[in-house]
């Protein structure tokens, strides 16, 4: 069980890693509704004895988005021809969604 919350505190470090340097890059999303599915197969009861079968359990290991219906990709000419409200819009949707992932 260590070696899966080691693995998904990783993949999670990333997402918040990458969730943050587009937050600097200053075109925030609007990521509304979708989800984290966090998880791993627990089929196989024992522990990892080779380094084969440790690699296999750390591959299992899933962080994903989903869930996109209400959700928008913004670019940088899709922000530019937002009005100031939308800017402000999807900023405040952007740092709840960022707050989530921290």
């Amino acid at each position: 069980s260590e070696i899966v919350l080691h693995e998904l505190v990783k993949k999670m470090c990333r997402l918040a890693v990458a969730c943050h340097a587009l937050h600097a890059s200053d075109i925030p999303q609007k990521w509304v509704g979708s989800s984290l599915a966090l998880g791993f197969d627990c089929a196989n009861e024992n522990p990892p004895r080779t380094k084969e079968a440790l690699a296999q359990l750390r591959d299992s290991v899933i962080v994903k988005i989903f869930d996109w219906g209400k959700s928008e990709l913004n670019t940088t000419s899709k922000h530019d021809a937002l009005s100031e409200n939308e800017k402000k819009d999807r900023k405040r949707f952007w740092q709840y969604y960022t707050d989530g992932v921290d």
